[in-house]
């Protein structure tokens, strides 16, 4: 399918990218950890994971909705019948391009007022605001995009992109 060979890759560039922010997550914290041991300040720390977490959760939520391994209540749906689990299964992606599509609206009005005022985190590193925006709206439209595409196969009758 058309879909799957743009969005794959670059769902896998995302989650390289949000791997790389675990990384850094865990070697900050081991720095932070040995620096309090050392009797060494390091800045910003609760700043800097906070920021980490936001590009590892949203970067990652285009691979949650490609392999669709979103929080849902199977106990009941299996309950249904072949047809209403696929009807259930588009009201799924639907909920998806509406919670998404809301998500990337509302990020991108807050990563515009980043850039458009420079705004910065406080702290001692001055970290700007428009990095975890970028990774958000990033993050969102690219599942929306996954969403929308799962939806359109649906009604297509040809699976999950």
């Amino acid at each position: 399918m058309r879909y799957r060979r743009l969005l794959n890759p670059l769902t896998r560039v995302f989650l390289i990218l949000a791997t790389a922010a675990l990384a850094f997550i865990g070697v900050y914290l081991l720095v932070a950890l040995a620096g309090q041991t050392l009797k060494v300040e390091v800045p910003d720390q609760l700043l800097l994971v906070a920021e980490a977490m936001v590009i590892l959760v949203f970067l990652t939520q285009a691979s949650v909705v490609s392999d669709d391994e979103h929080i849902r209540v199977d106990v009941l749906a299996e309950r249904f019948s072949r047809r209403a689990q696929g009807r259930l299964e588009l009201v799924n992606h639907l909920f998806g391009v509406l919670f998404y599509g809301l998500l990337a609206v509302a990020g991108l009005v807050a990563l515009l007022w980043a850039v458009g005022t420079g705004a910065y985190q406080m702290g001692l590193l001055s970290v700007p605001e428009w990095i975890t925006r970028l990774a958000f709206v990033l993050g969102a439209s690219l599942a929306l995009i996954r969403c929308v595409c799962a939806a359109h196969l649906w009604f297509l009758g040809r699976g999950t992109p």
